[in-house]
């Protein structure tokens, strides 16, 4: 039998995804347990969706003093759905949010902060990334895909990586001068 990792409430969980699936609009989902998983475990289940299925929820995720440190992207948001994440501490070498089409906000991180390869892969058109406080250090870009109607908002903390954000809109590049080999490759 598994430790319990998560609690909402008094109500305890052996897995993150398990709270997820029983967390209801405006739950607090506490860890109360370190959660390391192995890449096949969790991509086998691929990222936790908060919302979807025609419902909308506010989850806030609080890490208390424990961490999540995985090998798989951890998380999707659904439109009108959103997640919260306080004392925030991720280690992951993929993607902490791989599509937002509703709202993440990162109110706070420990001192570890959030290790990623990207924070948020894909912003949805009326998604909206906010981040308050906090260390996220992603190895590519902090927040990849912004399109036209999405928004980013950051009012404080330290951001780092290759690119912090990509810039939106339909289309930002045409190519690169002179260069047809690297833009065939890259666009």
């Amino acid at each position: 039998k598994r430790e319990p990792v998560a609690k909402i409430g008094d109500k305890t969980y052996a897995s993150l995804d398990k709270a997820f699936a029983e967390a209801a609009n405006g739950d607090t989902i506490t860890l109360i347990g370190n959660i390391v998983v192995a890449e096949e475990d969790f991509a086998a289940a691929g990222p936790i969706t908060v919302g979807g299925g025609g419902t909308s929820a506010t989850i806030t995720l609080d890490f208390d003093e424990y961490s999540i440190d995985v090998s798989g992207d951890l998380f999707e948001i659904a439109s009108e759905s959103e997640l919260i994440l306080e004392n925030a501490s991720i280690n992951t070498d993929s993607d902490v949010i791989t599509s937002c089409g509703g709202t993440v906000t990162v109110n706070s991180t420990s001192e570890d902060g959030i290790r990623c390869g990207r924070f948020v892969a894909s912003v949805a058109s009326g998604g909206t990334v906010t981040i308050n406080d906090g260390t996220i250090m992603a190895d590519y870009s902090t927040i990849a895909s912004v399109p036209a109607g999405a928004s980013v908002t950051i009012n404080g903390g330290e951001l780092t990586g290759y690119s912090i954000l990509l810039v939106k809109g339909g289309n930002v590049m045409k190519g690169y001068y002179k260069m047809p080999e690297a833009t065939a490759q890259t666009i």
